[in-house]
């Protein structure tokens, strides 16, 4: 998989978003939408984004990967979460769709063949990267990195894909 630093993933394509540190940034300036309320832009699609800058953020998606048994939830995911983001690129083309995730890194496990999982509380893996980007967008996934202060290491905040067709 390769790597992304730097901002450009805010501004187009779709992104999951786990380290505070990318958060923090977006939070401050664009309101948080709900998971809710994101959904219900798919049958009824607002003319114009909830606020005049390159990225809409949602939060709420780890209630989902969280409540759910794991096939409900990829299940879902593939049905609505996939759905949103094609929507979303379709209407909002020069906009960046990013769900924060508010979880700690280790949730998140990258297979040998660059597939991302959830790892639940309960151990279970959701295959994340195949429900949301329909694992065809594997050659373009990238993982959103960023260089630590304290360590000097370039440490996974998220992961990115420019564009799903």
């Amino acid at each position: 998989m390769r790597e992304m630093s730097g901002t450009s993933w805010r501004g187009r394509g779709s992104s999951i978003v786990f380290d505070k540190r990318l958060l923090g940034p977006l939070l401050a300036s664009c309101p948080v939408v709900s998971l809710r309320q994101a959904l219900a832009w798919v049958p009824a699609w607002p003319s114009a984004p909830p606020q005049s800058g390159s990225t809409v953020v949602v939060g709420g998606l780890e209630t989902v990967l969280e409540t759910m048994p794991a096939a409900d939830a990829e299940a879902f995911v593939r049905k609505r979460i996939r759905a949103l983001i094609n929507e979303f690129q379709q209407q909002w083309d020069q906009c960046g769709l990013v769900f924060g995730v508010l979880v700690a890194p280790q949730r998140f496990k990258v297979t040998v063949q660059g597939e991302v999982l959830f790892v639940t509380r309960d151990h279970d893996e959701i295959r994340l990267s195949a429900t949301v980007w329909n694992g065809s967008a594997s050659d373009d996934l990238f993982e959103l990195t960023f260089k630590d202060p304290a360590t000097g290491q370039q440490v996974r905040g998220g992961f990115h894909v420019p564009h799903r067709s």
